[in-house]
């Protein structure tokens, strides 16, 4: 699966940043960012990301300031495409069931998460 890396994605960590000093001391939302890594080096995006992996990924977070969790899945797992995340930033919402309730962009994520919280949510 090609996985596209818009230019939202160099503004979009910050906003996660925000959201996620927003709402880290509450305990019915996570915040984080799921880092997608690369298996197969031969399929690379460009040489910045040549042996790519979690460890890498997290500095590159750290190393900018970004406190928020990571987590990491490769590019081509196929939870990728079962939840239909074909770019990034793709944000995915889960309710406490564990159900997707949003795919979208990170601009629509605040109001989807206040929706969740006052229970107007899915």
């Amino acid at each position: 699966m090609a996985i596209n890396r818009s230019s939202e994605h160099d503004w979009a960590m910050p906003e996660v940043q925000k959201l996620y000093d927003i709402y880290k001391g509450n305990t019915d939302v996570v915040i984080g960012s799921m880092h997608s890594y690369m298996k197969n080096t031969e399929k690379l995006f460009n040489d910045k990301e040549k042996n790519e992996n979690y460890t890498t990924g997290s500095k590159i977070l750290k190393g900018r300031n970004y406190t928020f969790p990571c987590w990491a899945i490769a590019a081509d797992d196929p939870v990728l495409k079962e939840m239909g995340v074909n770019s990034y930033p793709t944000v995915l919402i889960f309710n406490k069931q564990s159900k997707l309730i949003f795919r979208g962009s990170i601009k629509n994520a605040k109001n989807q998460i206040e929706k969740l919280l006052k229970g107007d949510g899915k």
